[in-house]
Formats: C-alpha cells, structure tokens, sequence
C-alpha cells in the first residue's frame, strides 16, 4: 500500500510539474504574440496609406527594409514549424530578431509616407499668407474669411495620412474649393493681374516687382491697401 501510495504520489508530482511548464510555455506564447500583435498593428493602417496613395497614383514605394522583414518573419515561421519553442528564443523574437525588423519596416514606411504625403499636397494647395489675408479682409470679408477656412481644413487634412480612398478625396475637394475661392475673390471679377499679385504675395516667397503693375497698383490704391504692402530682398 505505502509502496502503491509513494508511486501514485510520484506520479502526481510530475503531473504537476508537466502541467506548470506548459502553464509557463503558454504565457511566454501569450507575451510573444502579444509582441508581434503589438507591432504588427502599426503596420496594418500604414499598408492601407500605402494602397491609397498607390490607388491615386501618388507613387510607388519600395523599401528594402521590408524585403528584410519579410525574410525575418518566413524565418521565424520555418522555425515555428520545426519546433514551436524555438521562437520562444529571446534571440530570435526579441529586438534582435524580428521585432526589430518590424519597429525599422514600420519607421521608414511611416517617414516615406509622410514626406511622400506632405509634397504631394504642399504643390495642390494654394499658399495662404495670414497678413496678406488681414490685408485683404477689410475689402472682402466674406471671401477672406472661407479663405481662412478652407486653408485651416487644408492643413489639417495634410497632418493626416490618408488611410482610404475617402478621405484621400476629401483632401482634394477641400484643396479644389481653396483654390477656387481664391478664384472668386472680389465675386470673380478681379483682374488676372490683380489676382496672380495677390496669389504671390500670399506665399511664402511673396510677389515679385515684375508683378505691381500700373493696373495692380492701381487696384490697390482704390481699395485703400496700397501701403499694406511693402518691398524686401530675397535670395
């Protein structure tokens, strides 16, 4: 009986042992899921910029630290398939490893996308200038103020990667609507030569003297703004 009792007991001590180390082997399964989950969610909504852009024809882009990720991550699948423990390895899953991949995959996909974003919409919007616009505000208020809305909505469109093809669209209607009030300014009637002075005056490089013209200065002087403007250097 004793004999009997010590074997059951014996038996029941590895059982216990066995079972704590899958107990233990399911948290780090659970942690190195958790890791790549983590990581890997990053990813997800810069691959749906990707796919946006490309869809607008904005550009392709190719990034050799994905081929590199990609040969990481079939790696640690073959590994994964010959013995499940092996990706437990701090070496193969740690920053080392795989996740160091990503984390690079992710910077540099996120940086190219932004610069690629950026310069695809600085050439679609019309700079904006906010002491031109206080010039200009006194003679059309109405116009100068949707003026100042549609750039404000510009730029926040622009601060925001386009994640679908909706709001990639939204951007290019406000854009348009920008561009076209500048259009309207004074209901449309201003002259070419009032209106591209004033468009370049409005940026940051500002309008050049080839642009005041007898008509423009003329206009100016009518609506009371002429001394608004003045003369500086530039590179």
């Amino acid at each position: 009986m004793i004999v009997d009792e010590c074997r059951r007991l014996s038996e029941r001590i590895a059982e216990k042992r066995r079972l704590r180390i899958h107990v233990e082997q399911l948290n780090r399964f659970q942690r190195a899921r958790d890791l790549l989950a983590g990581h890997v969610s990053r990813l997800a909504p810069l691959v749906n910029v990707c796919r946006t852009l490309r869809a607008a024809g904005v550009g392709e882009i190719r990034l050799d630290s994905a081929e590199e990720c990609r040969a990481a991550i079939a790696e640690l699948h073959a590994k994964y398939r010959e013995g499940a423990d092996s990706i437990l390895d701090e070496r193969t899953l740690g920053m080392n490893g795989v996740l160091r991949r990503i984390v690079a995959l992710a910077d540099a996909l996120e940086a190219e996308l932004r610069e690629r974003w950026a310069s695809y919409t600085a050439a679609r919007i019309p700079s904006t200038n906010r002491e031109v616009l206080d010039v200009l505000a006194a003679a059309f208020p109405r116009e100068v103020g949707r003026i100042r809305l549609l750039a404000e909505q510009c730029e926040r469109a622009r601060q925001a990667l386009p994640m679908t093809t909706e709001d990639f669209e939204a951007f290019t209607n406000v854009a348009k609507s920008l561009r076209r009030s500048w259009d309207e300014l004074g209901g449309g009637e201003l002259p070419s030569s009032v209106l591209d002075f004033l468009r370049s005056a409005a940026s940051l490089r500002g309008a050049s003297i080839e642009l005041l013209t007898d008509e423009v200065r003329g206009w100016l002087h009518d609506h009371g703004i002429l001394n608004s403007f003045s003369v500086r250097l530039t590179n």
